[in-house]
């Protein structure tokens, strides 16, 4: 490389014809020889006579160029494995250095090192490679030197907060857990407050996996009280906060201990809430904000045994404490602020939800008693209060509050013109609270729904994006009352359609931010969504050619922009969606589109935006179903990328919307997808065997199959791949019987979903045969019955689980009628007509009420008659 130092330095520069250069020359460094590289880096780190940023930006690069923390798991695993590919003496070199320039007089450099060393543990720890690293940084620790316990006291904080991301870090720290937290306590007691606060700050990152320790009555004292001591006693506003915030985390991850402590935690956090500076104050709303969500989601688990019922019993206190943080608002504060006010609104809700019904008349007296006040900080809390206990889901408070809220419609109403910007927001904020959760307040009274659009039409073409934001909400809930509706010829907000739809266009092209021009697209869609028959001819079939003149100059801005234009990125998803939900509500009325939106839309496809890619891929399933056959031209150039994505098993949230696009392709196209059947068979194939692919997405991918086997192939051009499919079918279920799923709930979830999924492919392929030629099914007919009596019987307590595992019983009983070899007949009558199987039958009559699982049940006993006399 070129002088280093220089080259480092011009990392810096906001000149671009210094700095790209700079940033081409590490990159080819790095990439030619990584070794050399982080020698070089590790030198120019350690050099004490070096410039500081230079010495800083050496150490991000070294870290970076082992242990960057990229969101893609593969790329992260290539670029880890390229460090342990690196000659052992020069890892060894690497380390050693590193942990030795934790002594830098230099503090900034120590924290970089710590940093680095935090890093490099994620990759060594859990692999065995530095085991006496932990022994190094608790004898400094310990040490006499303030400035060494400090150094090693913010490595083990990053070393923690690597153990709290990953596992088998987690796992690797076990062994040590217990000598690090003596350290560290030991170290809050020290004199010195830098020391303190990275003594504090570790004992934060590991809160998340010192569950043994915590477990210990003794420990956990010991840890509880050393942080009360810190977050009422330490000088220094940021260690109160990292103790505050450790409590918080106490509250959280260790509910069930909290009787010992309560007591001391209620008074420690009320001073701080009143008489502490802001930052620690926010910690301590955290600790009841943690305690109300943890107790909310004990309700709604039916888990109160469970509940210590904090938020019931300390209820009065805790309305007491946020009504009074409400009125303590900032002048032309925002929900995106974080402050005491924002943040006791946060705690209203959360206590609201906790404890429901009990919560509505100590705070409608606070709203009854400021409502009308002359001072607008009283007005908003109010309004805001009322916000927050009118927003819990629960039907039963929304049952007891129905009426209050009916009442108090006309007056939010009267609010959104209030002299004070906040009130009028907060109103409106409440509004589309009201319309999420009590739509038929406006839906039921015709001259209210009026008086609101009259108030919020104005609101969306006016020059407020922040008011305009909360109109879209309002019109976005209402639109969203008719998201079930299918096939309405008229509905209430038909006769304000067409206004709504030139105000909403009129937003997303002169909205005065980004996120109000966003929003309006959003609701767009939902009004789209929400269209009755009677808005189609005069309002809906105009809206594709609208659409598709936006999406143009967004394409140009993402294909200018390299990747990095995330407003771009979301609105094209958003008109993706869009032109997605018109081709389903328009049908065959889209069809004078086709061309013009497949044209933009495989353009959208070509983009290295995941999102933009998922809502095109959803699009061009949309697309499919309406346009089915007339789809054929575009096939050759759809495929290539719907096979793309579905190699790219590292963004699930993209596996997810191919296999939905390929099964409306399948369902759509059918014959017309037979020329690329191997690809797409082979592709899916590869993923159920990859050991690297996630277990829930192997079901996905069963499910494509399922899809692709009865709309595409059908039983002839199956036969070729069941000597592979159906045997690793048949693996992946032997698999999961072997996962003891009792007390884990993820596995239980995968399971029940991989015997469903299952279950719908052997119903498919059963079909399939029925007719044509049922004995090609006889050489694996024993492992589908087999799997469809052992999921039928052990999956009585999930429903839907056990059904689709009987159908595949009554459908194998209804095929096997016509199979000609006697001997197959014969093994299935032994396995299917058995008490045992009329056990499951009548168990699953009597657990369900269901009039569709009396009619499988009849229809599934009608069949094993039927196979009985065959």
């Amino acid at each position: 490389m070129a002088n280093v130092t220089d080259l480092l330095m011009a990392l810096g520069s906001p000149e671009p014809s210094i700095r790209v250069p700079a940033e081409t020359a590490v990159n080819n460094a790095k990439e030619t020889d990584l070794a050399t590289f982080m020698t070089t880096m590790l030198q120019e780190f350690r050099d004490e006579n070096k410039p500081t940023f230079a010495r800083n930006m050496a150490g991000t690069l070294l870290k970076n160029a082992v242990a960057p923390s990229f969101r893609e798991v593969a790329a992260r695993h290539a670029l880890e494995e390229r460090w342990r590919a690196l000659p052992a003496d020069v890892r060894l070199q690497i380390k050693n250095e590193v942990l030795s320039t934790l002594g830098s007089p230099n503090r900034d450099v120590r924290t970089v090192a710590a940093n680095i060393i935090g890093s490099l543990a994620r990759s060594e720890l859990p692999s065995g490679e530095w085991p006496q690293l932990m022994g190094i940084l608790i004898g400094a620790a310990k040490s006499a030197s303030e400035q060494h316990q400090e150094a090693a006291l913010t490595a083990i904080g990053y070393i923690c907060e690597e153990g709290k991301d990953h596992e088998e870090v987690e796992e690797a720290l076990k062994p040590s857990t217990t000598e690090v937290l003596s350290a560290i306590v030991q170290c809050m007691a020290s004199a010195n407050e830098d020391v303190k606060f990275s003594a504090t700050n570790a004992l934060c990152n590991a809160m998340e996996y010192i569950h043994d320790n915590m477990d210990v009555p003794e420990q956990r004292s010991y840890l509880v009280t050393a942080l009360c001591e810190m977050a009422n006693a330490c000088a220094t506003v940021r260690t109160r906060e990292r103790a505050m915030e450790s409590l918080a985390k106490v509250a959280e991850l260790y509910y069930s201990t909290l009787p010992d402590y309560i007591t001391r935690l209620h008074e420690i956090t009320t001073n701080a809430i009143f008489h502490d500076e802001e930052a620690v104050g926010l910690q301590a709303i955290q600790f009841w904000i943690s305690i109300c969500e943890l107790e909310r989601d004990m309700k709604e688990g039916g888990d109160m045994l469970s509940s210590l019922n904090y938020s019931t019993q300390g209820l009065t206190f805790l309305v007491d404490i946020c009504t009074q943080l409400l009125v303590r608002q900032e002048e032309d504060q925002t929900e995106d602020d974080w402050n005491l006010s924002v943040a006791g609104s946060k705690l209203l809700q959360s206590l609201a939800e906790a404890v429901g019904i009990p919560i509505q008349r100590p705070v409608m007296d606070f709203v009854y008693a400021n409502i009308n006040s002359t001072e607008w900080r009283k007005r908003e809390a109010s309004v805001m209060a009322f916000g927050c206990i009118i927003g819990v889901q629960e039907p039963a408070a929304q049952e007891a509050i129905q009426d209050t809220v009916a009442q108090a419609v006309p007056g939010l109403m009267e609010y959104l013109r209030d002299s004070k910007e906040m009130v009028a927001d907060t109103s409106a904020w409440v509004l589309a609270l009201v319309c999420e959760g009590f739509v038929d307040i406006f839906l039921q009274t015709p001259d209210l729904l009026q008086r609101l659009m009259n108030d919020v039409g104005p609101m969306i073409g006016g020059d407020n994006a922040r008011m305009g934001i909360r109109a879209c909400h309002i019109i976005y809930n209402i639109a969203l009352a008719y998201a079930d509706e299918e096939d309405q010829q008229t509905n209430e907000i038909s006769r304000y359609y067409g206004d709504l739809v030139v105000v909403l266009l009129h937003a997303i092209d002169h909205g005065a931010t980004n996120d109000f021009k966003r929003t309006a697209q959003e609701t767009l869609n939902a009004l789209v969504d929400a269209a009755a028959n009677d808005c189609s001819s005069a309002y809906l079939m105009q809206l594709p050619q609208e659409l598709l003149a936006r999406m143009g100059p967004q394409l140009s801005l993402l294909q200018q922009s390299s990747g990095d234009n995330m407003e771009a990125e979301t609105m094209m998803g958003l008109l993706c969606g869009a032109l997605s939900a018109l081709a389903r509500k328009l049908k065959e009325d889209f069809m004078p589109f086709l061309d013009a939106s497949m044209q933009i839309i495989m353009q959208v496809v070509e983009l290295s935006a995941d999102y933009v890619q998922q809502e095109a891929m959803t699009a061009i399933g949309s697309i499919a179903y309406v346009a089915k056959e007339q789809l054929a031209p575009y096939l050759a150039k759809v495929i290539p990328h719907v096979l793309k994505y579905l190699k790219a098993f590292d963004e699930p949230e993209g596996i997810y919307a191919v296999v939905a696009t390929m099964g409306d392709l399948s369902l759509s196209c059918r014959v017309m997808l037979q020329p690329f059947e191997s690809d797409i068979m082979n592709t899916l194939y590869v993923n159920l065997t990859n050991t690297e692919v996630d277990r829930e997405l192997k079901c996905s991918f069963l499910s494509c199959f399922s899809d692709f086997i009865l709309n595409v192939l059908g039983s002839e051009r199956f036969k070729p791949y069941m000597p592979a499919l159906l045997p690793l079918v048949d693996q992946l279920f032997r698999a999961s019987c072997e996962i003891d799923i009792r007390g884990d709930p993820e596995s239980e979830a995968y399971v029940m979903n991989l015997w469903e999924t299952t279950a719908s492919f052997y119903s498919t392929i059963t079909q399939c045969f029925k007719n044509t030629d049922i004995d090609a099914l006889a050489p694996y007919m024993a492992n589908i019955l087999s799997f469809a009596i052992h999921a039928a019987t052990n999956a009585s307590e999930f429903e839907e689980t056990q059904m689709a595992a009987l159908m595949v019983i009554g459908d194998t009983a209804s095929a096997l009628c016509n199979v000609s070899d006697p001997q197959v007949r014969a093994e299935a009558k032994q396995a299917l007509l058995t008490d045992a199987v009329n056990g499951i039958l009548n168990q699953a009559l009597r657990s369900s009420a269901s009039e569709d699982t009396k009619k499988h049940m009849k229809w599934i006993r009608n069949q094993l008659t039927h196979l009985q006399r065959s």
